[in-house]
């Protein structure tokens, strides 16, 4: 099993998309992801799910990069139903943790220095930078390069869902249930 880094980006070509409050309560923007990403194993809690899937949902159809995304503070926390008393100290114990936090793939296509290829399990990082600019009180978030495949001009085999429909859970189990239920019985399912 191994654990994939990704490749540092180039700054000018960085695409920035912020999330804000009304965001959060749209109808209009969707989680899409591949059917695989409902089932992989992955050790996120509740709010780290509802920032990934943010994240997720503030990826585009035709995109070709996965974007960088800004959020307030005080929208994270309404994302996030934090005690507004305890914003700081959450706040930093999520952005320390989250980076931490894989997700197993088996049998991820990998590409050897020699042009050869090989299927392998790996475990991905779901973020590869969570930053604070605390003047602006605002968090600068970026998911994996490595997540493209299962975010990225996705024709077949994925599953879209409103990111509304997910934020109101109060339990993980409830959050991941729902994705897998849209998985299976929903029509927006290709």
């Amino acid at each position: 099993m191994k654990i994939l880094r990704p490749k540092k980006q180039n700054e000018k070509n960085k695409v920035l998309r912020m999330i804000t409050k009304k965001d959060v309560d749209s109808i209009s923007l969707q989680v899409t992801q591949t059917n695989n990403m409902f089932v992989y194993e992955t050790n996120l809690s509740l709010n780290e799910n509802k920032i990934v899937y943010a994240i997720i949902s503030r990826v585009l159809q035709h995109d070709e990069k996965i974007p960088w995304c800004l959020i307030k503070t005080e929208d994270l926390c309404e994302l996030c139903k934090f005690d507004k008393h305890n914003i700081g100290r959450m706040l930093k114990e999520i952005s320390r943790t989250i980076l931490h936090k894989v997700f197993f793939v088996p049998n991820y296509p990998l590409r050897y220095p020699d042009g050869s290829f090989s299927r392998e399990d790996v475990m991905i990082h779901w973020i590869d930078a969570f930053s604070y600019n605390k003047e602006k009180g605002i968090w600068f978030i970026h998911l994996s390069p490595l997540m493209k495949p299962f975010l990225l001009n996705l024709r077949k085999n994925f599953t879209s869902e409103t990111f509304s429909a997910f934020v109101d859970y109060e339990s993980l189990l409830g959050f991941r249930l729902h994705g897998i239920f849209t998985k299976e019985f929903d029509r927006r399912t290709s």
